[in-house]
């Protein structure tokens, strides 16, 4: 499930492993031609290959692989349609590493190339204190690379923590907690930096945890019933003093951070700053079985320091989606890239990819309460989308069937300044516009309810400033990078259509 802001699922984040090569680094796999792969090389600085090293997405979810004697690798992802990735290479020794970050604008599975250039790695040094000045032992500590925790580790009886980080990472944060004992975090850029540039780290920083606070959340579903087995985190957190709050919504498990619902629906969060400042909202993670709506939040100023408050949430069951894919002689359609997009009263909206079978068939696990459009993504055929589509709690949908056709071919430049230069490798979003929504009744929830469907996909520039994307009929907004203005574009059905995009800065 997707939302709109980095998260867990949006933008993965994991330990950088500096041991030697475990059991579960597996050799090159076959070739799937049903699956999207990752192809690349491993180098050192100097351009040269480097095998047998350990290559890995930052979340872990997917196997990681080493490299062969030429220094490449193939590399399958653990979500087969990803829109981006990030893969991190270690040699057996820990003493260097590097990473690149992919995205995927691309529909057909076909191979995509990376290039990781190993460095020296940094080493930074964490002294953990509490209030009082003394030693925290078995406190999780961690450095945050463009909301990638790209090395973390745990203090010693000595309060004492020694990472291991990128050359090329740009730490903007480096952060500690314990239960019972706090949080803090320290921002690595300078006083007024808007964008946050991330300044060099130096080799040792101390945290202080100045007690801890206590929060539950209590989970719910649609009848009031306790859910245990939910488990959520913090989205963003603010300490007195600081500049900005910290993003920490997608902090690795390895970082503590996370609490699960027991037998009454109850999470506590044991570790929350006793100084936080602002307020925040706890996201639902790791469920495919529940949705959650409307976020929990905590205004910190509303409540004592020593009090313990309860959150209630309420969660909705996800519901499952069937269809088809068939050709327009109504054979079955295998291998066809389908997505999923819904908008509604929500703080998520929920975007999903998947592929047909060799049968033709999909499915879907979508959020309720939600109004989708349904789209094929291909680069050889379109479909007309189904929008309109309003999935209600509990109820299941009946099965959808897209036809597929050969729709039309956009094509066009994008370009910028007087001279019209052309942008290369630059992003085009096209953005299909569906059905509008009834607002709900709740003049609450209808304050930040969506009022139209809409679908995003992404394609990409050449090296001569060219893009192109095939779409079904229908009505969409295209803009390219830099930023233009979105063009209105309404398809119906040409074999071709030429939208050129043009910045004048």
């Amino acid at each position: 499930m997707k939302s709109p802001f980095p998260l867990v699922a949006s933008f993965g984040l994991a330990l950088v492993l500096l041991a030697t090569l475990p059991s579960t680094a597996t050799a090159q796999p076959a070739p799937d031609a049903s699956r999207v792969q990752v192809t690349g090389t491993v180098v050192d600085e100097q351009g040269k290959p480097v095998a047998r090293v350990r290559v890995q997405d930052l979340d872990g979810e997917a196997p990681a692989v080493v490299t062969d004697e030429a220094g490449k690798f193939v590399f399958l992802p653990a979500q087969p349609d990803f829109n981006h990735l990030v893969l991190s290479a270690t040699e057996p020794e820990g003493t260097r590493s590097g990473y690149d970050r992919i995205y995927n604008h691309t529909v057909e599975p076909n191979l995509r190339e990376c290039r990781i250039v190993l460095k020296p790695m940094h080493t930074l040094t964490v002294h953990v204190k509490g209030a009082r000045d003394a030693a925290i032992k078995d406190a999780f500590v961690g450095v945050e690379h463009q909301y990638d925790f790209v090395s973390t580790g745990k203090t010693t009886s000595e309060g004492k923590a020694v990472l291991r980080i990128p050359a090329d990472a740009k730490i903007r944060y480096v952060l500690a907690l314990k239960a019972g004992e706090g949080f803090d975090y320290i921002e690595n850029f300078l006083p007024g930096n808007k964008y946050k540039e991330s300044e060099s780290l130096p080799a040792e920083v101390t945290m202080r945890l100045n007690g801890a606070r206590r929060v539950h959340i209590r989970a719910e579903d649609a009848s009031g019933k306790p859910l245990p087995g939910m488990t959520f985190t913090p989205w963003t957190l603010k300490i007195f003093g600081k500049q900005h709050e910290i993003n920490i919504s997608g902090a690795t498990p390895g970082l503590g951070m996370p609490r699960t619902t027991d037998d009454s629906g109850i999470a506590t969060f044991d570790w929350l700053p006793v100084d936080s400042v602002g307020n925040t909202s706890f996201l639902l993670v790791d469920s495919n079985a529940y949705h959650q709506p409307r976020d929990p939040h905590l205004t910190f100023g509303e409540v004592e320091k020593t009090d313990t408050p309860i959150l209630k949430t309420r969660l909705l069951r996800t519901v499952t989606l069937r269809g088809k894919v068939v050709k327009p002689d109504g054979t079955p359609a295998p291998g066809i890239l389908i997505q999923a997009e819904g908008k509604g009263a929500t703080n998520h909206y929920c975007r999903e990819k998947t592929r047909s079978a060799s049968d033709g068939t999909f499915q879907f696990i979508l959020y309720p309460e939600q109004s989708y459009i349904i789209a094929v993504l291909d680069d050889d055929w379109a479909a007309r989308s189904i929008t309109g589509l309003f999935l209600k709690d509990g109820a299941a949908p009946e099965e959808i069937t897209l036809s597929l056709c050969k729709g039309t071919f956009i094509h066009g430049m994008v370009t910028q300044g007087p001279g019209h230069t052309p942008v290369t490798e630059a992003t085009v979003v096209v953005v299909q516009k569906g059905s509008s929504i009834e607002p709900p009744a709740d003049p609450e929830q209808a304050l930040y309810a969506e009022k139209e469907e809409s679908l995003v996909r992404w394609t990409g520039t050449d090296g001569e400033g060219r893009y192109r994307i095939r779409v079904g009929p229908g009505v969409y907004e295209i803009d390219g990078e830099p930023r233009s203005g979105m063009r209105d574009v309404v398809v119906k059905d040409e074999p071709t259509l030429k939208v050129d995009l043009h910045s004048p800065k």
